[in-house]
């Protein structure tokens, strides 16, 4: 096949499927059907409901599983869209990075792999999973339910090897204030102003500023914030949803105790909503040396080391006793935001070395 070709086309038609979370089912019958000509085995693994995992070359213990999740985030964020187009190398469109540009990518190695004469089997098992943009529930079952001596997540990391994965916290705060009308300013208790000057004060936290070689630091995102009214009303109630980052070196019980300690003397009402460990392997593990390998076989590269800021199923696998790396094309401070791309070159790039690693597998 004519790879390039090949891969802008089927990404632009797994764009085009709508697959946000908790509804996944249309893009994983349209790979059903893609990957029904092969001799390969298929299976549906049970989620949750009538949600569904998909498994390319099932096995109990395979030598390696790579994870790439098929659900995105929604196409519209803040009202803004994500419209499906193209600049020349360049294709827009949700998940085109996050994570479509690497199904694309493993979809191209597999029929690469096999339409080879001397090529009957995959010597992989392909997870393609659910929920990862939700609770992370597709890699939860299946870190149960298989053994994998090492597992391979693909995620957008610029094809950098990560090895680490920094930790989330993420809490929901709350001011209660007094409401008054509007021009009787002097008569309320402005919740808005309030919780304004407890997010202020956040910089004080002790494990927040400390710096990670593969991670950079220990910081948060003041990710929603909303209280009051247009109306003519001092406000009584605001909330805010903030995401802490914390690193490996951070034990996730002492950042919760922290934080909690901080709502509590600030006079805020406090919910944790998520905590997300982080984790770092060594990186002399084999699975890191055989995409190093492939790397350096497929572009003549040398493995760039790092590590992801993000939340990703390679936690559930780590907590499963398994090696797990992230790694794939695309950029991940363009996914979910209106600009979310990825360059068709790279993906190229990132079939080559796909196929280099089965090679180093096989």
């Amino acid at each position: 096949m004519e790879l390039e070709g090949w891969v802008r086309a089927k990404l632009r038609e797994l764009i085009a499927i709508p697959s946000e979370t908790g509804h996944e089912t249309a893009l994983l019958r349209h790979l059903e059907d893609d990957l029904a000509g092969f001799a390969v085995p298929l299976a549906r693994q049970p989620v949750s409901g009538d949600r569904y995992n998909l498994l390319l070359n099932p096995l109990p213990e395979p030598a390696l599983l790579i994870d790439v999740h098929v659900d995105t985030v929604p196409i519209g964020l803040e009202g803004v869209g994500c419209p499906l187009r193209e600049e020349d190398d360049l294709l827009y469109g949700r998940g085109a990075c996050d994570a479509k540009g690497s199904l694309a990518a493993i979809l191209a190695a597999v029929r690469w792999w096999l339409e080879r004469a001397s090529f009957s089997t995959l010597p992989v098992t392909v997870a393609f999973t659910v929920d990862e943009e939700g609770a992370g529930l597709g890699s939860e079952v299946l870190a149960a339910a298989i053994r994998p001596q090492a597992a391979l997540v693909m995620e957008p990391t610029e094809m950098v090897v990560c090895v680490a994965q920094a930790g989330s916290l993420v809490v929901r705060l709350k001011a209660q204030g007094l409401a008054a009308h509007g021009s009787e300013i002097e008569q309320g208790r402005n919740a808005c102003e309030r919780l304004l000057r407890s997010l202020s004060a956040l910089s004080s936290l002790s494990f927040l500023g400390r710096e990670h070689a593969l991670l950079g630091r220990a910081t948060y995102n003041l990710r929603y914030l909303h209280g009051g009214t247009p109306e003519l009303v001092v406000p009584g109630r605001c909330e805010a949803v903030v995401d802490f980052r914390f690193l490996p070196s951070q034990e996730p019980d002492a950042v919760q105790r922290e934080v909690q300690a901080f709502w509590e003397g600030e006079g805020l009402e406090g919910e944790v909503v998520e905590v997300a460990p982080p984790y770092e392997i060594e990186p002399g593990q084999p699975v890191v040396r055989l995409l190093g390998s492939a790397l350096r076989r497929a572009l003549g590269q040398e493995a760039v080391i790092g590590g992801i800021k993000s939340w990703t199923n390679a936690e559930n696998y780590h907590a499963a006793g398994v090696p797990a790396i992230i790694w794939g094309p695309g950029r991940l401070a363009v996914a979910h935001s209106p600009r979310e791309h990825i360059r068709v070159s790279e993906l190229v790039a990132a079939v080559k070395v796909l196929v280099a690693l089965f090679e180093e597998w096989g």
